[in-house]
């Protein structure tokens, strides 16, 4: 297959690789190559571009470099909005709370954004914990008096504090007493519409997780119900935490593709037999969307919503569904929108996990014999591993180089908690939907209750198993890319491979 075939069989697969070129090589030459530059390269290699329109093979290579171009340039202006310039003194500022409040020891950390200037300003906060301080909730309005300062790493950590809040969009960091701030009304006229919007579905979530509290459910069965449905993790405490890292079913708690591909069945079953084009634009994806808006906009889940729209329009104008292509074209629009997003953990976790199972799904599947096939429950076993085996071999360098850590009973685990997880989703939706009906909503948490009990009991059974997790590993970047090429020649050798095993098969059936 020439260049240019595929090419046209995987277009944004090869548009987001060298976006990815783009973008990091414009992170690291930030301070030598002005942005200026960037435009100027992407202008010259488009023009060449066009005028070489008759060699295809030189063609598509000038417009790939442009592309890299177009995300070097993205990346500068998006780097030189994080740098702004802090007064030296202290002011006074009016903000309102953008996330949920997370309680700890003597603090209570949550972000704000500031309104007193023409756009808003993102700030780490961390407020003296009082009784005040603890009912602060999304959308409250403040006003306080601080000197603001610019992002800094702790000390002699290893972590890079100060990229990970610049990369985030932070502008700075603030520590408020308990004399120097109150609360009060403030006008919202800087803040964006997202921002605007994602203030009052964070309200929504806060009413929906108020509804949880009426159950009387201990804090971590609460904490892991509002992880799970709604993506509030601010009442999980480290140890639960932890105990769900060892076990590697982290996932479970931060909202993915996972949970909102429950919601879209959960939409396509309401849709029923009414299930057509007109309801699949007009009701599901809009649906999937304010879900998205609700849980906070977590990146795991904006990649997800962006590609079951893309599948769901797809599927309405009958076209192939790719999942390569549609996996790239998602991170193409996330990236164009924001580079550093590149460097979020949550999206190379998710982009990762994803494309491994796209491109080793089938394989794997592939690799039971015929004759095993038919036996369904085998099968379908067996299809439910190779999705977990895909996953892991596409995250766990990741894991390791960011958590130090390897869980060696992944597929245990995710035997039993995706299972329970789903049930969980489900039952929590038939909660929140039949409060007109008490007795039916009162049995729904009960069987939450029950369910979130097994989860937990099978998370705590899988973490005392010998050898449940390896620890302190410590690999560098160089390492991971390392890994990951090691991980791509088996990919090429199992692919000749599985040519074979397909041959052999072949000639078995003609004699």
């Amino acid at each position: 297959m020439t260049l240019s075939e595929r090419l046209e069989f995987y277009p944004y697969l090869y548009v987001v690789i060298f976006l990815v070129i783009g973008i990091t090589t414009s992170i690291f030459s930030y301070e030598s190559v002005d942005g200026v530059w960037w435009l100027a390269a992407s202008c010259i290699l488009s023009i060449s571009a066009f005028i070489t329109k008759r060699y295809h093979y030189l063609t598509q290579i000038l417009l790939l470099l442009t592309i890299t171009s177009i995300g070097g340039a993205l990346t500068f202006r998006q780097l030189k909005e994080t740098k702004i310039r802090l007064p030296q003194r202290a002011c006074l500022y009016k903000a309102v709370v953008a996330s949920q409040p997370q309680i700890k020891e003597r603090v209570i950390a949550c972000d704000l954004l500031l309104v007193n200037a023409q756009k808003a300003v993102k700030v780490k906060a961390n407020i003296y914990k009082d009784s005040c301080a603890m009912t602060l909730q999304p959308g409250d309005g403040m006003y306080f008096y601080t000197k603001l300062k610019e992002p800094a790493n702790f000390g002699n950590a290893t972590f890079d504090y100060r990229r990970y809040l610049l990369f985030h969009g932070y502008k700075a960091t603030a520590f408020l007493y308990t004399d120097y701030w109150g609360k009060g009304k403030v006008s919202l006229g800087s803040l964006s519409v997202i921002d605007r919007l994602r203030l009052k579905a964070l309200k929504k979530r806060n009413r929906l997780l108020a509804q949880f509290d009426k159950w009387n459910w201990n804090r971590q069965e609460y904490a892991i119900i509002a992880a799970m449905t709604l993506g509030d993790k601010s009442n999980l405490d480290k140890n639960t935490a932890n105990h769900y890292s060892i076990a590697g079913a982290s996932h479970i708690l931060a909202l993915s593709g996972l949970h909102l591909g429950i919601i879209y069945a959960i939409l396509m079953l309401i849709a029923g037999r009414w299930r057509n084009r007109a309801v699949e634009l007009t009701f599901v994806i809009p649906a999937i969307w304010v879900y998205v808006f609700l849980t906070g906009m977590p990146l795991s889940v904006v990649r997800a919503a962006i590609m079951f729209s893309v599948y769901s329009l797809l599927s309405i104008f009958s076209r192939e569904k790719m999942p390569l292509n549609a996996l790239a074209f998602t991170a193409c629009c996330m990236l164009v929108s924001n580079p550093l997003m590149l460097y979020d953990v949550g999206f190379q976790l998710s982009f990762m996990a994803v494309f491994f199972i796209g491109l080793l799904y089938r394989p794997l599947c592939e690799l039971l014999p015929n004759r095993w096939r038919s036996v369904k429950p085998l099968y379908k076993f067996w299809q439910f591993s190779a999705v977990s085996i895909a996953a892991q071999i596409g995250v766990a360098p990741l894991i390791a180089f960011y958590f130090n850590r390897f869980s060696c009973y992944f597929l245990l685990t995710n035997l039993l908690v995706i299972p329970l997880s789903t049930a969980i989703v489900y039952a929590t939706v038939v909660m929140l939907l039949s409060s007109i009906v008490p007795m039916v909503q009162t049995f729904a948490a009960h069987i939450v209750e029950y369910l979130v009990q097994l989860l937990n009991g099978s998370i705590e059974w899988i973490v005392q198993l010998p050898a449940a997790s390896i620890d302190n590993i410590h690999i560098n970047i160089k390492t991971v890319c390392a890994v990951y090429a090691v991980i791509g020649c088996f990919c090429i050798l199992g692919h000749f491979l599985l040519k074979a095993i397909r041959l052999y098969r072949t000639i078995k059936i003609v004699e």
